[in-house]
Order: structure tokens, then sequence, then C-alpha cells
């Protein structure tokens, strides 16, 4: 059986691709200053990549340092208003007591990559079979992108079999 979550964040991705590709795509999270900004919030950026960004999160920090990272973060700020800075924070102190991460790194680092900025990073991988080695260069996917590329983190797994 597949497993559900990465069926999920497979499905969401492959909704939004197709928007986030394009010139006039969005940031995940936007400045809202007018209440009529609040429903260019509620799209398929928001739902679609926010869900795939919410499995990568669970995936690279694990199951068990995600659950307690957003236990402490809804205990912490129940009643009350947030900001994303404040669940990345909750992440982190979770991440750094379980070694997750190194103390110089923070979950905001990673994250804010995706989420601040407009379109997804396409990783092209080029192997050496000869050599035995692999070269990976993160490109920009954008169609008639005019601006300047910032990259993004890229969390890669790599499976290494010797025979």
């Amino acid at each position: 059986m597949w497993n559900k979550m990465e069926m999920l964040v497979i499905d969401e991705m492959e909704n939004v691709f197709t928007t986030d590709v394009l010139d006039f795509t969005r940031p995940i999270s936007i400045p809202v200053e007018d209440p009529d900004d609040i429903e260019e919030q509620f799209d398929g950026i928001s739902y679609s990549k926010g869900a795939s960004i919410i499995g990568m999160i669970n995936a690279f920090l694990t199951p068990r340092t995600f659950r307690a990272g957003l236990r402490q973060y809804l205990l912490k700020w129940k009643y009350n208003n947030t900001v994303p800075s404040d669940l990345w924070e909750a992440f982190t102190a979770e991440a750094h007591k379980d070694g997750r991460l190194g103390e110089e790194m923070t979950v905001a680092d990673i994250m804010t990559t995706w989420t601040l900025q407009r379109g997804f990073p396409l990783v092209q991988v080029r192997r050496d079979y000869e050599m035995q080695t692999a070269q990976f260069t993160q490109v920009h996917p954008y169609l008639n992108y005019s601006g300047q590329f910032v990259h993004s983190f890229i969390l890669i797994l790599l499976s290494v079999f010797v025979m």
C-alpha cells in the first residue's frame, strides 16, 4: 500500500506545478495589508504547495520531531494570533533538541526559501557512470521569467547501493 502522506505530496504538487511555473505566480506567504488581500490567500498555491511543504517538513524533521514541534507551537499559541516564524521557531527548537538540525541552522532558513519565493526549484542531475559521480544543478523553471533567480534549499536523500 502506498504511503498516504507521500501520495498527498505528489498529488498536491502535481496540481500546483502548472500554476507555480508561470511568470505571474506568487509566494505561499504574502503580506495582508487590506481585507481584500485575504481572498488571495485561499488558492491552489496556498493549499497545494502548502500541503507539499508541510509534507517536506515532516520528512526532513521526522514525524516524531514534526509532531513534537507542532504540539509545542499549538500549546504556546492557543487562543492567540501567530506569524509563520512562530511555527518555524517551534520546529527549530525540537529539531535542535532531537539533533535533526545543526545548531547553526533553523527551519526558517530552509522553509522561507519555499514560502517567501514564488515558484519552485528544478534540480537537474548529470551522472557520470565511468567516474561514478553525479552533479546536481538547480535551475529556474519559470516560463517567461525575467527576474533574478534565488536558490531554494533542496533536501536530497541519496541511497547508495554497493554490489
